[in-house]
This record gives structure tokens, sequence and C-alpha cells, in this order.
């Protein structure tokens, strides 16, 4: 855009430009596919200066380089990150799998449930893990096994389930987070 400080393109601007003292302005977009990302812009502080069909030449070679270099960037990024969750997946299958052989080699309940909590913060990180059974009158969930530290929540500890998110849990056959 000539006469950048009051070419109708540049309106919004003008009066950064004008700030700036700049006189000519060109901007060539940044295309990847169909979508625009961004763009590389010139401008030119000399009222008489015009750019010529080879600079423009030049600045697109420059801005399809810079566009190619920028896209290829991103698609490292995104196979460095695919890999890295690609990696954490088998680790937690490996996990899974010696979580799995665990119980498989329990030789009682109480075997089965120390294998559960113990194994579990191996697939899913947290600093403490339970078992709770529902005691026979369905009123209140028994804690069978524990790993980790907490306060006042030890094998044994009866639960009540109503009003609690255990209740919702039974209720609804779902998560409760």
């Amino acid at each position: 855009a000539y006469d950048a400080q009051n070419n109708p393109l540049t309106a919004p601007i003008h009066d950064i430009l004008r700030s700036r003292g700049i006189e000519a302005l060109a901007v060539i977009p940044m295309v990847i596919g169909n979508e625009i990302f961004g763009t590389i812009a010139f401008d030119e502080t000399d009222p008489d200066r015009i750019f010529t069909d080879s600079e423009m030449r030049l600045v697109e070679t420059i801005v399809h380089h810079t566009t190619t270099a920028v896209q290829n960037s991103k698609l490292f990024d995104q196979t460095e990150q695919a890999l890295k969750e690609t990696e954490e997946q088998a680790r937690r299958l490996a996990q899974l799998n010696q979580l799995s052989a665990a119980l498989n080699q329990a030789l009682s309940l109480k075997d089965i449930y120390k294998s559960a909590v113990v194994e579990t913060p191996a697939v899913v990180p947290a600093d403490y893990v339970s078992l709770a059974l529902l005691d026979d009158s369905g009123e209140c969930f028994e804690i069978l096994a524990t790993w980790g530290e907490t306060i006042d929540m030890s094998v044994g500890t009866k639960l009540p389930v109503a009003e609690t998110p255990l209740l919702t849990a039974i209720k609804e056959g779902r998560i409760v987070t």
C-alpha cells in the first residue's frame, strides 16, 4: 500500500503508520493449505520508494520458505507430542499388565485387595488409594486395603453411603470425581 498513511486499506492503523513515518507497506500472507496463519510485512519511510516486481517475487519466495519452515516446525512438534503420548500409553499399558499379573497371582482376597491398591498409583498417579466394599447392610463401605498416606482412613474404617459421592456412584453406576 503506497501512501500508507492515507490509503483506505490501512485506515485502522493510520495513527501507527504516521507515528513511525511509514510511507509504503507490503503485507504478504503466510498460508498453509487454505488457511492464513500469519503475515510478513515490510515498510518503507521513503515516500519515493516503489517496490519492484523483482523485489516482490523475492519477498514471496522468502514468505514461502518461512511458511514451509513454520509448517515443518509445527509438524515436528506434533510428531514429538504424539511420540510422548504413545510412550506414556505404552508405559501405562506395561504397568496395567503388571497390575493384572499381580492380581492373577494373588492367592487370597486380601492379596487381591492389596495388589489393586499398591499397583494402581503406577498406572494412575495418586497420593492415596483405597479399596472399599459395600457391607452386608448396604449402608456403609468398609475400607479393606490402602496405599499411601492419609489421616483417619485405615483398613477397617467404615464410610456411610447416604448422601455422599459414594451413593451417587452406586445409584448412577458411574465414576464420581
